[in-house]
């Protein structure tokens, strides 16, 4: 009996995850003008819940735990909307530019998935102590 041959889901995977992270910078917009309301988010969290497990899955886990850390800032950001400011939304974006040149190519360089953690840990600390700009 032959492994199961994942190069098809693979090819569909990265297919889909490319729409949902266009989705996701249409969202990403939004929140920088303002104008993306706790659905927004929400559908935010989704896209990136959809990349995490679906990544996760197929063996793709540097793009997961990367979907997954943006995951849990929407998760944040619900719970916490005064941290809505600069530099949480810059973190976003340089994250959503991450996983987007991810996803350009199955063979392309992986995520240093646990470095964007780490990075996302450093911000939460950060807003917590006050370091951190407000919104204007």
């Amino acid at each position: 009996m032959s492994g199961l041959d994942l190069s098809q889901f693979l090819a569909s995977f990265f297919d889909e995850a490319r729409g949902r992270l266009a989705s996701i910078n249409e969202g990403l917009v939004a929140f920088e003008s303002g104008s993306l309301d706790e659905e927004g988010l929400i559908r935010l969290r989704r896209d990136a819940h959809t990349i995490k497990g679906s990544a996760m899955m197929l063996g793709v886990e540097d793009v997961g735990g990367a979907a997954h850390v943006f995951e849990d800032a929407m998760e944040h950001l619900l719970a916490h909307p005064e941290h809505r400011v600069p530099a949480m939304i810059q973190f976003l974006f340089d994250l959503h530019d991450r996983l987007a040149e991810r996803l350009r190519a199955e063979d392309a360089a992986p995520l240093d998935a646990a470095g964007l953690r780490a990075r996302f840990g450093e911000l939460l600390t950060e807003l917590a102590q006050g370091s951190v700009a407000p919104a204007p």
